[in-house]
C-alpha cells in the first residue's frame, strides 16, 4: 500500500483472507509479510490486529539489534520490547520467530498490545484491535524518541535507564499510598 499507493487504497484494495491464506475478497497482491500476520493471528486466539511497520526512532534500535526499554508510566504494560533472531524478510522462519517471541505475552495482547523488533528489518506489533494496535505503535516510537534524545538533555537514555526506571517505580510506589 505505501510503496505502490502511498496509502491511497480504495475499499476494493483492502484484502480479506481466512487464517489458511485463501483470499476471501478485495484485489491486489498480499503483503510480503503475510506470513507473519497469518501465523500471529492463528497461535495468539486473542489478536484481533497485527501491525508491522517501520517507525523512525524504533528502527535505531532494530539496525543496532536492541531492545527498548520503557521509560514512560504509559508504556509499562509493553515491558521491554524484545528483539528477534534474525530471519529474512518475508519468511516463515521471521514468522516463527515473532511468534516465539510473542508467546508468553498474552496477557499483554488481551490488554492492549504486545510487540517485538525484528533485527535490520521493523516492529511487529500485535494487540486485541487496530486501535490499540496504532496506538501502541505510537506510543514505542516515542518511547524510542525519548531513549534517543534524552542523553541530549543527561536525562534518560538506554545506558542509564534501571536508574531512571527506579524512579519511576519509586514515584509510582509513593503516588499509591
Amino acid at each position: 500500500s505505501g510503496q505502490k499507493f502511498q496509502w491511497r487504497i480504495e475499499p476494493e484494495q483492502v484484502l480479506v483472507f481466512d487464517l489458511q491464506g485463501n483470499r476471501v475478497a478485495g484485489e491486489g497482491v498480499i503483503s510480503r509479510e503475510s506470513q507473519v500476520h497469518l501465523r500471529m493471528y492463528n497461535d495468539f486466539p486473542d489478536c484481533g490486529s497485527v501491525i508491522h511497520a517501520h517507525p523512525r526512532n524504533v528502527l535505531v534500535f532494530c539496525a543496532a539489534r536492541r531492545p527498548i526499554p520503557q521509560v514512560l508510566e504509559a508504556n509499562l504494560k509493553f515491558g521491554e520490547i524484545q528483539v528477534t533472531e534474525f530471519a529474512p524478510a518475508h519468511s516463515a522462519e521471521l514468522a516463527a520467530h515473532v511468534s516465539a517471541k510473542i508467546r508468553g505475552q498474552e496477557a499483554r495482547i488481551r490488554k492492549h498490545a504486545a510487540a517485538v523488533i525484528a533485527p535490520w528489518h521493523g516492529l511487529f506489533c500485535i494487540s486485541r484491535d487496530l486501535d490499540a494496535a496504532f496506538d501502541a505503535v505510537e506510543r514505542i516510537d516515542v518511547n524510542a524518541r525519548i531513549l534517543l534524545m534524552g542523553p541530549v538533555l543527561g536525562a534518560v537514555s538506554a545506558n542509564n535507564f534501571e536508574a531512571e526506571r527506579a524512579a519511576l517505580d519509586e514515584a509510582i510506589a509513593n503516588a499509591s499510598e
